[in-house]
């Protein structure tokens, strides 16, 4: 399964240093989890700097270094250097070729934004699921391949194990899969190199501004998964003014664009919403067309998923 130096780094931007055939095994980003013939990615942090554990994953077994600067180690005559711009991109990408472009085989929809993200996902795997499709989910509360559930650390994986995850999903025959995708994860290239079918976009409220220290940093790394990094048709809630933002952007940009919302100017909006203490009757009007049904769910804040999903 292992890829060469030249088929994991072909057409990006990097000096190879050492032998370009060398075989890939693996990809690692920690020195601990380096396994003999890996190529460890030396990801500049806001804390440590991955280029200070070089020596130790040499020690693991590393055999290729992925680096921002060239490192100096009495042990890496016999080492692979790759040298890039920007490590975590390359990572991403090279974890994608490793393991062939699995998103490509998948229809995946990406959704982000403050809250619904893990609702909207759920009601897309049910609805394609009904649809007759083998589906899977990735998210804040775990992992769907078919009917196996698993436990997840993080809302959206590191950019090797999202790959290695997307291709299980493709392995396991799954047709659609619907992936929450963070701000974190869009702003440490966590998806970078992945392909959507669709991006979708519910809200922004304010959140992460311990990470993102300003609202409009915060929105600018939800807007990348929605810029020319990621092409996709687009579903975006214009309900606030961060969502009429991004169909701004998106129409100048040419994107195939549907807007939900209670606006009445979205493609898709309520013409009648009846809320109950156990479920919710709504009639949706879809570019003119009219959509009756219940669902289990309360809250107009659910309404909004629903659209969404739709």
């Amino acid at each position: 399964m292992g890829k060469t130096c030249t088929e994991l780094f072909e057409g990006m931007d990097c000096t190879i240093i050492g032998n370009a055939q060398d075989e890939v095994e693996g990809i690692a980003y920690r020195s601990d989890k380096v396994k003999p013939g890996d190529a460890f990615f030396c990801i500049v942090g806001m804390k440590t700097d991955g280029h200070t554990f070089a020596q130790d994953a040499i020690d693991h077994g590393a055999k290729v270094l992925v680096v921002e600067r060239k490192v100096y180690l009495a042990d890496a005559t016999d080492v692979t250097e790759v040298v890039v711009s920007d490590t975590r991109k390359a990572m991403a990408e090279a974890s994608a070729r490793f393991y062939d472009d699995p998103s490509r085989a998948l229809s995946l929809v990406g959704v982000t934004g403050t809250n619904g993200k893990t609702t909207t996902t759920y009601l897309v795997e049910h609805i394609a699921r009904v649809a007759g499709k083998r589906t899977g989910v990735i998210g804040t509360v775990g992992t769907v391949i078919g009917d196996v559930h698993e436990k997840s650390s993080h809302t959206t994986p590191e950019s090797p194990d999202l790959q290695h995850l997307l291709a299980r999903m493709r392995d396991a025959r799954c047709d659609v899969v619907a992936m929450e995708v963070s701000s974190h994860a869009l702003d440490l290239e966590r998806t970078y190199a992945s392909s959507f079918a669709v991006t979708a976009f519910s809200n922004l409220t304010q959140d992460h501004l311990d990470y993102h220290h300003t609202f409009e940093a915060y929105f600018e790394a939800k807007a990348r998964l929605f810029s020319k990094d990621y092409p996709a048709r687009r579903v975006i809630c214009i309900d606030d003014k961060w969502g009429k933002e991004l169909l701004r952007r998106c129409s100048e940009a040419g994107d195939s664009v549907v807007t939900t919302g209670f606006d009445r100017s979205a493609l898709i909006h309520p013409k009648d919403v009846q809320y109950y203490p156990t479920h919710t009757s709504i009639t949706l009007n879809v570019r003119g067309s009219y959509y009756e049904f219940d669902y289990p769910l309360v809250g107009k804040f659910n309404v909004e998923n629903i659209m969404c999903a739709f």
